[in-house]
């Protein structure tokens, strides 16, 4: 709530998986037209200016190369302040200088690794916090978003050998990834266990 005549802005991430509102068919309710001094600022994978394409109020595009030089200063500024040990993320640092980890080569390897992709640099440095990836490996980590969630699945599926987690990876991980995979929603526990038929 501003002050009278300040400007209101309403910061939107990940617009294009909003559900469409059912008066205008615009995502999040928005209505066609904005009053004077309110602004949206919303970010989205392509294709969501032809979803807004109804919007009334001026609108100004900008698209974000992800190996654009931008982006991928930004990302090397933003590993940076992170791993700053005076002002960065805390656990993360302690969690670097516990493992006596050359931040340079961190700060740059991991760059390297995520190459402007936003996503793999939060689905990394999150398991680096709660210690289920080695800080120490990412140089180890897949080229791309899709090579880190194949990584991913395999690690669930577990030991090829064991018996028994191939058994759970055929009767239950493996069925409800497929749910997973196919949902356009979001999935209650037993909803979920009752499409994948897994008790």
């Amino acid at each position: 709530n501003g002050e009278p005549g300040e400007p209101i802005v309403l910061v939107v991430d990940g617009l294009d998986e909003a559900e469409k509102g059912s008066d205008t068919g615009l995502p999040l309710g928005l209505p066609v037209s904005l009053p004077d001094g309110v602004f949206v600022v919303v970010t989205s994978r392509f294709g969501i200016d032809r979803t807004l394409h109804v919007l009334r109020n001026p609108a100004d595009w900008q698209q974000i190369d992800v190996g654009g030089v931008g982006n991928l200063e930004d990302m090397a500024r933003f590993i940076a302040d992170t791993t700053d040990t005076e002002t960065g993320d805390s656990r993360l640092t302690e969690i670097l200088t516990a493992n006596r980890i050359d931040l340079d080569w961190f700060r740059r390897t991991l760059a390297e690794r995520c190459a402007g992709v936003w996503m793999y640099l939060r689905y990394v440095l999150d398991e680096i916090r709660d210690d289920s990836r080695d800080p120490s490996l990412v140089d180890q980590l897949p080229s791309d978003l899709a090579g880190y969630y194949a990584e991913q699945i395999e690690r669930w599926r577990g030991d090829r050998s064991d018996l028994g987690a191939e058994g759970r990876w055929d009767q239950v991980c493996l069925p409800l990834l497929g749910v997973l995979g196919a949902a356009r929603a979001p999935l209650t526990v037993p909803d979920l266990a009752s499409f994948a038929q897994v008790p």
